[in-house]
């Protein structure tokens, strides 16, 4: 049988994480050279080629990390591996969930007209919830029990 391919991990990515340690103080390096790369990466993916990458880079400043506090740059390398995972649903949540950027969406939904509220009452869900065939696992209860509730607004072990 055949499969169907499946990106893991992107080089776009890969910069973008090197250029969040190198701000965090994690790593040395030069963040705006990763940076930059991982934008040029990431438009690889949609056939935008390197000289109108760097254009972009040039003249955004969103694409600019070389000044700024350590949470304005994080805020833009977020948003970046955001934009990078577009068509990967679940990473991009990973994504917001992880680093509350772009802040308008982990602020979640307010308005009842558009969007049903759920649960949450429009906050940003932090995890999904067990399925019905994990639910009936003997082991379901010692599960909920260390991780905690099984609802949506309980953070993830790794992420608390």
């Amino acid at each position: 049988m055949d499969a169907y391919p499946e990106i893991i991990l992107t080089s776009a990515e890969s910069y973008f994480l090197q250029a969040e340690a190198v701000v965090r103080g994690i790593e040395t390096g030069d963040a705006q050279a990763l940076f930059a790369s991982g934008i040029v990466e990431a438009m690889k993916l949609w056939n935008i080629s390197t000289g109108d990458a760097e254009t972009y880079i040039a003249n955004s400043s969103i694409a600019d990390i070389s000044a700024g506090t350590m949470d304005e740059k994080l805020e833009k390398i977020a948003l970046q591996r955001w934009l990078n995972a577009y068509t990967d649903g679940f990473e991009g949540w990973a994504v917001v969930r992880d680093t509350g950027y772009p802040s308008e969406l982990y602020a979640g939904v307010s308005n009842p007209t558009i969007f049903a509220l759920g649960n949450l009452n429009g906050a940003y869900p932090q995890r999904l919830r067990y399925g019905s065939s994990a639910q009936a696992n003997p082991n379901f209860a010692a599960a909920v029990s260390a991780q905690g509730a099984d609802v949506q607004a309980t953070k993830l072990w790794f992420a608390k």
